[in-house]
């Protein structure tokens, strides 16, 4: 071979080689993720736009969702990416969704069918202040509704409530939930209507972890009285009722009746409702101040 065929011969090599790298497996990788992305505009008819399959939607407005009566799905594996702006006042169906965006609001006023694929969600992306004072009860109660893994700021307490003093602030809907947060129970106790509900509510649920603290804003009452209201007569940190397994709980609590209460009150407080395991397999530490008890378990 001469010398002009050899260099030949390498130039068409590297020409090939070069072809493989940049054109052709580009184009098999695109063909397998097969993702696009699609800017969402102000004006866009969001129940069409948002039905795609994998399909990164670029979100920088806000969205008024109420106009759209059967809601809106959105399409499998597909990305929310928020760059300022949100989507609000409708009903929205995830199909695991991606999310991804700041510690900022980005979904309010909603209700949520299905659940969003992340690692960690945030109550701020639901509207959440986390100042102990404004009432975060429904910021909290769609983020852990529809999110497998809920984190508050360490340095924030976020204030839940209820309308009427036989309810429980949040509701844990679901196994295999994670709550990592400090929370405030901002409702005063003036009845023992408060008496076996909770700032956090486990119905036969497995896999519950929470991490945290929980309080309330009645420091002022008595841990025990024999007439009167006290701290005895008011709300549970966090309630099971049946059998709620692989629990792990650790919780700091104050100015409650009790850091965990498993089974609860019904009627007239003669019968209470009780699993047949109650919480096999879990751990379960408690650290409390001015409670009425640390834990109370109800016997079958």
């Amino acid at each position: 071979m001469g010398k002009d065929s050899f260099i030949t011969h390498l130039l068409r090599l590297f020409v090939l080689t070069f072809s493989l790298l940049f054109f052709i497996l580009p184009l098999y990788g695109s063909s397998k993720s097969n993702v696009r992305s699609i800017c969402v505009q102000k004006n866009d008819n969001l129940a069409k736009v948002l039905s795609g399959d994998n399909t990164r939607y670029i979100i920088r407005h806000d969205h008024d969702l109420s106009k759209f009566v059967g809601g809106v799905v959105i399409g499998k594996n597909s990305i929310l990416d928020f760059r300022g702006g949100s989507l609000n006042n409708g009903r929205i169906v995830f199909n695991n969704t991606k999310v991804i965006s700041k510690l900022q609001r980005i979904l309010y006023n909603n209700k949520y069918v299905g659940l969003i694929d992340v690692e960690t969600a945030f109550p701020e992306w639901f509207g959440a202040k986390g100042d102990g004072v404004t009432d975060d009860t429904k910021a909290i109660q769609d983020a852990i509704n529809v999110s497998n893994n809920v984190k508050g700021l360490s340095e924030k307490g976020y204030a839940v409530r209820t309308n009427t003093p036989n309810q429980h602030c949040l509701v844990v809907k679901r196994d295999s939930l994670v709550l990592v947060i400090h929370l405030k129970d901002i409702n005063e106790y003036t009845s023992s209507d408060y008496r076996g509900k909770g700032v956090i509510f486990i119905d036969n649920k497995n896999s519950f972890s929470f991490s945290g603290s929980i309080c309330s804003v009645n420091d002022g009452l008595p841990v025990s009285a024999k007439s009167g209201m006290s701290l005895e007569e008011g709300r549970a940190g966090i309630v099971c009722y049946g059998d709620c397994g692989d629990l792990n709980i650790n919780i700091s609590c104050s100015n409650l009746y009790c850091g965990l209460f498993h089974g609860t009150y019904m009627y007239d407080e003669l019968l209470y409702r009780n699993g047949t395991v109650g919480l096999n397999n879990s751990m379960i530490k408690v650290k409390a101040q001015r409670v009425a008890y640390p834990v109370v378990t109800i016997a079958q």
